[in-house]
């Protein structure tokens, strides 16, 4: 019922690092930083992760989040439920 991954978060190009676009969706979502440094928005409130640190989040309040510097970022991520699961 989860669906666990790793994955890597290219760095942004556009320089207009205020504009994330939030979505919502039911479920919750965890957050491990692994590599890098990670800018979570969560209800238009940002947060820059980094390595060690994670965030666990219902997946109900609008979110995404975004690589604002010029290294990837790898991350551990684990929805519930998972959305590929038929």
């Amino acid at each position: 019922d989860i669906l666990p991954r790793i994955q890597e978060v290219m760095p942004h190009k556009d320089d207009d690092q205020e504009n994330i676009e939030l979505y919502s969706h039911e479920g919750e979502e965890f957050i491990y930083v692994l590599e890098g440094i990670l800018t979570l928005n969560v209800d238009n409130t940002q947060t820059d992760l980094y390595p060690g640190d994670s965030a666990h989040i219902k997946s109900i309040s609008p979110h995404n989040w975004r690589n604002n510097t010029s290294k990837i970022v790898k991350i551990l991520t684990v929805n519930s439920p998972n959305p590929f699961k038929v």
